[in-house]
């Protein structure tokens, strides 16, 4: 019972540091990333509840978008439950408060456990983790969610380290990894590369004196990562088909999130709880003095034990630096698949910088053990206790962060698209051209979510990965520039244009009509005189099916020619290959893996 104590208190206390989150529990704020992951999270349980089908596709995104094929989709992940059973604004705060648990329990493991520092040592590590830099205080004010997938790193590294003992592990630091790779997005790709430099750092060393090479930590990164893919392969194939369809990579960096030499200090040693503007939060990564001290002693005295996790901060450090060093070490990277797509290295890498402070600070409080001396015990107990609460009250709000309650919006009877008439203005013009081209119309209001609640699809939807949008809007909205949600902000402008969610090509001879919109199937009743063109607006997809002949586009749109007179019931699927492929491919691996786990346990206990 005495071992539970230390980190029931740690769990305990990192859940305090989320009563921002539960003391607004049904309430939501303006800021752009949490409205788009509330919107991801609504589209795929409606998917689920609504229609019974799994989100392959919504018609809510840019005139019809593969859902579940997005980075930032969720609906593979078992994190998906909490939204899907309590709603998408209940679930993901639920999420949020639980990454911090798992975060907290893992850190321990990992310190106390797998690198065997001493209970407060392990304590130390899991404050600073947990509360220090600015996951938890992004995640506690409501912004950019999958960053919570960074409190998986403490359990991914204890299940690699001790698999090079025990083979086990493997499958348990894959299955991990795997979990990444279903919502993290570009983190998956940071964590895989800690995760190798840690490997390449522990293949050959000094020990007793003499020179060792050992292919065991390298060879377990190779099996990790290629049980990971095929564990991943229902994710990974709708994904890549995206990411051939849409690249997202730009030219430059982003100078608009970032620190450099000159506000390094101010970003780690300042105590901000005021921010210009909210993307400044992203530069501050404040962790105060005592961690950096303790944990440039441990370096200093305990490098046996702690150079691998310095010489990981630094590379990670001088990654999150970007072009902003002398040395850009991550412009090497800028020209590999998926990290060609960061705009902003500091967002990405300097966690993980935090993540290697934390497990290096953790080795300095074995100095208690070795004094054997009350007095020094009880000053190393208090200066934890100084720095988990200093931690604790910088990652509070400086105000409530969720504001507003979800608009009780009337639902549209019928779907249709709306456009905005002209790009937002918030975004600043310092970033890159392209991507203030794509973001000046992503962050404008109503957001995807607001509509999504009437019933209304965003042709310019904030999506980060955008395919070439042909849906006609049937109206165009004209924004006064307020950030808030009363409609009395918008103007809905009549499309001209616009002929209907579906029609005929080539007269009125010809009607149709819905008898189910649904996101994976359009179900439409005819009547035909005449050989026309039906044409559906959604964007076309070459995953579309009918029962009665090969759908095409349509300037963009979906589209089916139609020869025979009468009455007519014409259905169209969506039926993308990419995701049974891989299905069959994650069932499989997944069964493999449990028959290998079975035979590695009873190999164990005999």
């Amino acid at each position: 019972m005495r071992k539970i104590i230390p980190v029931a208190l740690v769990v305990l206390a990192v859940v305090l540091s989320c009563l921002p989150l539960l003391r607004d529990i049904r309430r939501i704020n303006l800021d752009w990333d949490w409205h788009q992951t509330l919107s991801f999270y609504r589209a795929a349980s409606e998917s689920v509840l609504a229609y019974f089908q799994m989100p392959l596709r919504t018609p809510y995104f840019d005139g019809g978008y593969p859902l579940l094929a997005h980075p930032l989709d969720g609906s593979l992940n078992p994190f998906f439950l909490p939204p899907l059973l309590l709603g998408e604004v209940i679930g993901i705060k639920l999420n949020i408060i639980l990454f911090h648990i798992i975060g907290a329990w893992g850190m321990y493991y990992l310190a106390k456990k797998v690198l065997q520092q001493n209970t407060i040592g392990a304590i130390f590590a899991t404050a600073v983790f947990c509360l220090g830099g600015n996951t938890h205080r992004l995640l506690v004010t409501g912004q950019t969610y999958p960053a919570g997938y960074y409190f998986f790193m403490p359990l991914l590294l204890a299940f690699f380290i001790k698999s090079f003992s025990d083979g086990r592990f493997i499958i348990w630091a894959s299955l991990v990894l795997a979990l990444l790779v279903t919502q993290a997005s570009l983190r998956f790709a940071v964590a895989t590369l800690f995760l190798a430099a840690f490997a390449v750092l522990n293949t050959a060393g000094l020990k007793d004196g003499k020179f060792f090479l050992d292919v065991t930590p390298l060879k377990n990164l190779l099996i990790v990562i290629g049980l990971t893919l095929l564990l991943g392969a229902v994710k990974i194939l709708p994904m890549a088909e995206l990411l051939a369809q849409a690249p997202r990579t730009t030219s430059g960096y982003n100078p608009f999130w970032g620190l450099s030499w000159a506000t390094a200090a101010d970003a780690f040693f300042s105590n901000r709880k005021i921010f210009e503007f909210p993307g400044q939060l992203w530069n501050h990564h404040y962790v105060g003095y005592l961690p950096v001290i303790f944990a440039f002693f441990a370096g200093v005295f305990l490098c046996k034990k702690t150079w691998r996790f310095i010489v990981l901060g630094i590379i990670f450090g001088f990654l999150g630096l970007g072009a902003k060093t002398h040395f850009d070490l991550f412009g090497l990277l800028r020209n590999l698949p998926v990290f060609n797509s960061i705009e902003t290295p500091a967002r990405y890498f300097m966690p993980l910088v935090i993540f290697a402070l934390a497990v290096t600070g953790g080795y300095f409080f074995s100095v208690a053990e070795r004094l054997a001396h009350r007095t020094v015990k009880a000053i190393l107990i208090l200066a934890v206790f100084v720095v988990a609460l200093d931690l604790f009250l910088a990652g509070a709000p400086q105000s409530r962060p969720f504001t507003h309650e979800v608009p009780a919006y009337q639902r549209q009877k019928r779907f249709f698209t709306v456009k905005n008439i002209e790009p937002g203005k918030e975004v600043s013009n310092v970033v890159p051209p392209e991507v203030y081209r794509i973001r000046s119309w992503e962050w404008t209001r109503p957001t995807q979510y607001e509509l999504m609640l009437q019933n209304i699809g965003k042709a310019n939807a904030y999506t980060n990965l955008h395919l070439k949008d042909s849906v006609v809007p049937r109206y165009y909205v004209s924004w006064d520039g307020s950030a808030s949600i009363d409609p009395a902000n918008y103007v809905f402008l009549p499309n001209q244009a616009y002929r209907g969610e579906a029609y005929f090509m080539r007269g009125e001879k010809n009607t149709v009509e819905f008898v189910s919109f649904t996101p994976n199937k359009l179900v439409v009743r005819c009547e035909v005189k005449t050989s026309d063109i039906l044409v559906v607006n959604q964007n076309y997809h070459r995953w579309w099916r009918s029962d009665i002949g090969r759908p095409f586009s349509h300037n963009g749109l979906l589209a089916l020619g139609v020869d025979r007179a009468g009455s007519h019931t014409i259905s169209f699927r969506y039926v993308p290959v990419t995701f049974y492929a891989g299905l069959a491919v994650s069932l499989c691996a997944l069964c493999c893996l449990l028959y290998w786990l079975k035979k590695l346990s009873a190999k164990k206990r005999g």
